[in-house]
């Protein structure tokens, strides 16, 4: 018989509770270490600063430089810190740890570029050329439609539910601000989304053996929703990072949305290794896309770290056993 949702719920909640009760053993030190021994972490930074945005307070994706700081002498302490070049030839010590940044913030390159040059550790930043030339960033104007403009979801013919600001197309976008004083509105969007890069930081990493810059396309669209479209937005972004001496062919999904259409596209294009999200480790040096794990504020001793690293892991095997049943 084809067990109750009632039924489901409890055997996922009986099952997380065990969950938690056995990653409290596997993050132990001599465990996790064994657990960890061939994998490729790839970590997942956004804003590091003592004054986050609104946009990056509201989703969680800032820590402060104190703790990122923290963070890395713990990461020191279990991984070899290695370059996309050193995962895309095969040629990581494992276990190995790549960190990243995503969205292009200027705080990538004036607080967390210091403390990662003092500990030596490399790095990638992958970067939306569009709002570094001064455009409006899209993912910071779509959530601040949602979150901070009812008069824009009051437009819409169905509300929106959840993460759906990720799907918002740019028609309605467009058509909504030719009914607003759009200058206004969108100078509050850039107060919103916060400081993004300048050329001047651009430059300033130009002989920085330490960063390599990776394609995050033009501006932070979905690329599931550009369909076609994609190729195109990616190459208008890897246009400026083909002239910047640290760019590379390392690609970023924005919102971590793909599909193994988007992947193949890319792959085309010469994209030698993409990243999305996932939040859990990786088991094999060349999987055809990585997965990354994202830190909180709260991860500052070794244990948090191993749990941070660890639970996504248990608690999507126990979202497929569940589905299974």
């Amino acid at each position: 018989h084809e067990p109750s949702s009632e039924w489901r719920v409890a055997i996922m909640r009986m099952t997380r509770s065990v969950l938690r009760a056995a990653n409290r053993v596997l993050s132990s030190s001599l465990v996790s270490r064994n657990l960890l021994r061939r994998s490729v972490v790839v970590f997942l930074y956004h804003e590091v600063s003592d004054q986050p945005s609104r946009f990056n307070e509201m989703f969680d994706l800032n820590i402060t430089p104190s703790v990122f700081a923290r963070q890395l002498d713990l990461i020191q302490g279990y991984f070899h810190m290695v370059t996309p070049r050193q995962l895309i030839d095969g040629d990581a010590q494992t276990p190995a740890a790549l960190m990243t940044f995503d969205d292009g913030n200027a705080s990538y390159f004036r607080e967390a570029l210091p403390i990662l040059r003092a500990k030596g550790i490399p790095s990638v930043g992958f970067l939306n050329f569009g709002p570094i030339h001064g455009d409006v960033c899209w993912s910071a104007l779509t959530t601040y439609l949602h979150h901070c403009e009812p008069a824009f979801s009051a437009s819409r013919r169905r509300p929106l539910i959840g993460n759906d600001y990720c799907r918002i197309t740019e028609q309605e976008v467009w058509r909504y601000l030719d009914t607003v004083n759009a200058d206004n509105l969108l100078a509050r969007v850039r107060a919103f989304r916060g400081a993004v890069a300048r050329q001047e930081d651009l430059d300033a990493v130009a002989e920085d053996p330490l960063v390599s810059l990776g394609n995050h396309l033009h501006n932070h669209y979905n690329a599931t929703l550009l369909a076609k479209r994609l190729p195109a937005e990616f190459r208008k972004n890897q246009a400026f990072l083909d002239r910047h001496p640290r760019g590379r062919r390392v690609f970023s999904y924005p919102y971590s949305g793909r599909n193994d259409e988007t992947d193949r596209m890319l792959r085309d294009e010469g994209v030698e290794a993409i990243f999305a999200g996932g939040q859990v480790p990786n088991w094999r040096h060349a999987p055809a896309v990585y997965s990354r794990v994202q830190l909180g504020a709260d991860v500052v001793t070794e244990q948090r770290l191993m749990e941070a690293i660890l639970t996504t892991c248990l608690t999507t095997a126990c979202r497929r056993m569940v589905q299974r049943w």
